[in-house]
């Protein structure tokens, strides 16, 4: 069988390309994280930080909400 697990990795620098990039180096089958969805004018426009890994990360994205 396949061997589960479970790894919380963090990198530093720009928010979405790092998360995007460590969920490649990692090869991660699911990226969680929380959102506290449109936080200023330019995720209006972009998208949240949430919604550009979705596009960009190229893998299942869990969004938690911030309550």
């Amino acid at each position: 069988g396949q061997e589960q697990r479970l790894r919380r990795a963090s990198a530093g620098g720009a928010v979405v390309p790092g998360i995007v990039a460590t969920a490649g180096r990692l090869d991660a089958d699911l990226i969680v994280m929380a959102t506290h969805g449109h936080d200023s004018f330019l995720d209006g426009l972009r998208g949240s930080t949430t919604e550009q890994v979705l596009r960009q990360a190229g893998r299942a994205v869990l969004a938690l909400p911030v309550l």
